[in-house]
């Protein structure tokens, strides 16, 4: 029985509730199942608490992130191996859809634009340009380097936007 009673102990939230009970049920006579299953509770009410801090303070908060963050107006996905080697770069965000009068539409970004550089930061994959939107704040301006294709290939051009707020961007969804 030696051999189940370092497991019990490396389990953590509900994995070690279970393994305490199962413990204790199955060897009565064995005071370390029995400390398991303690420890299991006790493992279980710190998982249990801690999901309900989280959730909490998510929805509690929910309403200031998304007024307190600033918006383009644009969807984007990442930029396909074909479409990075014709405007010859290796990494980019292609703008798959521009709001009608968004911040973006009206700074001059296009459907089909490839984002490249924000702020300075380089962008390579959409969790770059999440991290960094998360930063932003209504009315900010945010500079952008979009890669952009011309008759004479690809064309990187620098754009200025002022980004809007979230009830702006709402009425533009609407």
């Amino acid at each position: 029985m030696s051999w189940l009673g370092p497991s019990l102990f490396l389990a953590t939230g509900p994995a070690a509730f279970s393994v305490g009970f199962v413990a204790r049920r199955h060897l009565p006579g064995c005071p370390m199942a029995h400390g398991a299953f303690k420890i299991g509770k006790f493992a279980l009410l710190i998982a249990v608490v801690f999901v309900v801090a989280l959730l909490w303070g998510y929805l509690s908060h929910s309403d200031e992130r998304s007024e307190s963050r600033g918006y383009l107006g644009i969807s984007f996905a990442p930029i396909s191996t074909e479409q990075a080697k014709a405007l010859g770069t290796d990494r980019g965000l292609i703008i798959t859809e521009v709001l009608k009068g968004s911040a973006a539409e009206s700074s001059g970004l296009r459907l089909g634009d490839v984002i490249i550089r924000v702020d300075g930061d380089l962008v390579a994959d959409p969790g770059e340009l999440n991290s960094i939107r998360s930063r932003w704040e209504p009315n900010q301006a945010v500079t952008l380097h979009v890669l952009r294709e011309a008759s004479g290939g690809a064309q990187e051009i620098v754009i200025e936007v002022h980004l809007m707020t979230f009830d702006e961007l709402s009425r533009l969804k609407g």
